[in-house]
């Protein structure tokens, strides 16, 4: 057995719930950051769901099943019949992944990040305006504005 097998094999049912909740978290941290082009070491996202997969591995073993969704996260033990709220868990891991994201999102870099994509869209569209026949209808400024509000609103900057 690899370690980190046998180091899940340590931890409690409640502690195992815990950690597949927080590693789905990440995982939704690391889709946000992958969208926005943040994401540098990939393969993490491999691991985090392999890591998910032993974990749940381990809760099947022990018959348990746990809930996440929006009533919170529930472990449900299948030997014992007893069901087992880990709301304050649960929020605890929460909070902590809030205040990592607001600090990624009100970084300078992010809202540089955003700003190269918005100008790199509208020179594209700026192209697309000259290269088009007289006829056709051409963008005005306030509609680029609501363009450049909606994509950093999209991706998490600021206006």
């Amino acid at each position: 057995m690899s370690n980190i097998i046998k180091e899940l094999n340590t931890k409690t049912s409640q502690e195992l719930a815990v950690l597949v909740f927080r590693l789905k978290l990440q995982l939704l941290e690391f889709r946000f950051k992958k969208q926005a082009g943040q994401l540098e070491k990939s393969h993490l996202t491999n691991e985090v769901k392999k890591t998910i997969a032993k974990a749940m591995t381990i809760l099947k073993s022990r018959n348990v099943d746990i809930s996440i969704g929006t009533h919170g996260l529930t472990m449900y033990d299948r030997k014992a019949n007893t069901v087992t709220s880990l709301n304050k868990e649960a929020s605890e891991v929460i909070n902590a992944t809030n205040k990592a994201v607001d600090e990624a999102t009100n970084s300078k870099a992010n809202k540089k990040s955003v700003d190269k994509e918005v100008e790199t869209i509208l020179g594209v569209e700026d192209n697309l305006i000259k290269n088009q026949a007289p006829a056709k209808k051409i963008v005005k400024s306030s509609q680029v504005k609501t363009r450049t509000a909606a994509i950093r609103k999209t991706q998490g900057g600021s206006n």
